[in-house]
C-alpha cells in the first residue's frame, strides 16, 4: 500500500502575498522550507475526514469514538481534541486533553473543524455530528447540542 507523504507548514515571509498561509510540501517533489515557520510543521495522517479534508498533525477535530477498549461513555459519543503524533505506539493518535488518547482507527467518524495554529474555524456542526450528544469540557459531563 502506497501512502501520501505530506507536510503543511505556514509560510513566514511578511513581504510576500502568501505570508501566514500554509505550504503544502512533498519531501521528495519540493522539501524547501525557506521563508517557513518551522513550529507549524505539520505530517499529514494519511486520513480524510467525512467530508473529504486531508487530517493533519495539530488538526482539532470533532470524532465519534467507536466501539474499543475505552470507557462505555465514550462509544457513540462525540469528542473534541487535536491529532497528535504519539512516540510510544509510533501512530496518531486523538488527543482530548481529559481523557487521553484515542487511537485513529478507533474513529468512526471524523470532522476537521480547525487547527492548533489558526484556531477553530467553524464548529463542525453539520451532518450527522448534529444528532450526537457533546462532551461538555467545563462540567466533565455530556450535553445534548
Amino acid at each position: 500500500m502506497k501512502r501520501e507523504i505530506l507536510f503543511r507548514v505556514k509560510v513566514n515571509n511578511p513581504y510576500t502575498s502568501n505570508h501566514g498561509m500554509w505550504l503544502y510540501l512533498e519531501p521528495l517533489k519540493n522539501a524547501s522550507f525557506d521563508n517557513t515557520d518551522l513550529a507549524t510543521v505539520c505530517q499529514f495522517t494519511g486520513l480524510k475526514d467525512r467530508t473529504g479534508t486531508r487530517i493533519f498533525e495539530h488538526d482539532i477535530i470533532y470524532a465519534e469514538v467507536g466501539d474499543g477498549d475505552y470507557p462505555a461513555y465514550y462509544e457513540g459519543r462525540v469528542r473534541q481534541g487535536m491529532i497528535v503524533w504519539c512516540d510510544e505506539e509510533c501512530a496518531f493518535k486523538l488527543d482530548d486533553e481529559k481523557e487521553g488518547c484515542v487511537p485513529l482507527d478507533e474513529i468512526d467518524s471524523i470532522c476537521v473543524i480547525g487547527n492548533k495554529f489558526d484556531g477553530i474555524q467553524n464548529d463542525g456542526r453539520y451532518g450527522d455530528f448534529d444528532d450526537y450528544e457533546y462532551y461538555d469540557e467545563d462540567n466533565a459531563d455530556y450535553s445534548a447540542s
